[in-house]
């Protein structure tokens, strides 16, 4: 019973695949990593409603030149990406080994690209849902809060 939040941020390294995905590691979670299409559908929505539309993202795929495939970097250890959400005609160079999520003018789907290029990225936390109520119920009890003293002034 695990839920998943994203986070955003921004690498500015030039190792930045590893700077992306120590900045998640560090806010606890990891690169952004799509095991089924429903999951691009979810962040896809999402940057619609938040109006994150004209950016691409580093994501967690990369291409393992040594067993040459493309692998999800995982928080525990790296695994072959089983379903595949690439943009037509990609992936498409192979001096290309780290996977972005393409902006909105592409559908959101997965491009490989030069890894030293600096991007946002997106970060995956998995919350439990006792955590998420928690974290919910706190959210009310400020906004109430926060309605309280509103009221009274």
């Amino acid at each position: 019973d695990q839920s998943a939040s994203l986070i955003r941020g921004a690498s500015i390294s030039l190792s930045v695949l590893l700077a992306a995905w120590t900045r998640c590691k560090n806010l606890g979670g990891y690169l952004a990593i799509f095991e089924a299409r429903n999951e691009s559908k979810w962040v896809e929505s999402y940057r619609r409603s938040h109006s994150v539309l004209s950016m691409a993202f580093w994501i967690a795929g990369f291409h393992d030149d040594l067993a040459n495939q493309w692998k999800w970097r995982g928080p525990q250890n790296d695994f072959p990406i089983n379903s595949f959400d690439w943009n037509p005609g990609q992936p498409d160079n192979a001096d290309q080994d780290c996977m972005k999520l393409f902006e909105a003018r592409d559908n959101y789907r997965w491009d490989d690209s030069t890894c030293a290029i600096s991007r946002e990225f997106l970060c995956e936390k998995r919350v439990t849902i006792l955590s998420w109520i928690q974290q919910k119920l706190y959210n009310l009890q400020v906004n109430l809060l926060i309605t309280g003293v509103n009221a009274q002034c």
